[in-house]
């Protein structure tokens, strides 16, 4: 699986455990996400073909009790056109991080819900 090492690594530094299953957006469940408080994704929608899917996804996630989503990305226009939608139809919020060192950089988080 493409994105199992670094997951593992992550899980590694941070002294946690985690369990990798590899899915499509389009599988998940609205049972299975009713099991989750947060979702959380990183550089995720970089294709314009992912932001439908996705947007469906979330949607389907908030209507399952999700409480929380948290997606990253250095600001993609696929990003930004989730971003927009997610804003108008799920009341997300647009975060923005800059760091200066070790070199000058601004990244972005679409927030939706868990901010009460």
């Amino acid at each position: 699986m493409k994105g199992q090492p670094y997951l593992n690594l992550q899980a590694e530094i941070n002294n946690c455990s985690v369990e990798f299953t590899a899915r499509s957006f389009q599988s998940l469940q609205k049972t299975e996400l009713a099991n989750y408080h947060t979702l959380m994704g990183t550089d995720i929608c970089f294709w314009d073909e992912m932001t439908s899917p996705l947007f469906d996804l979330l949607t389907l996630a908030r209507s399952a009790g999700t409480e929380q989503i948290l997606i990253a990305d250095p600001g993609r226009p696929p990003f930004w056109d989730l971003a927009e939608r997610c804003v108008a139809e799920l009341g997300a919020e647009i975060i923005t991080r800059r760091i200066y060192e070790p070199w000058k950089t601004e990244k972005f988080i679409l927030a939706i819900g868990g901010r009460d």
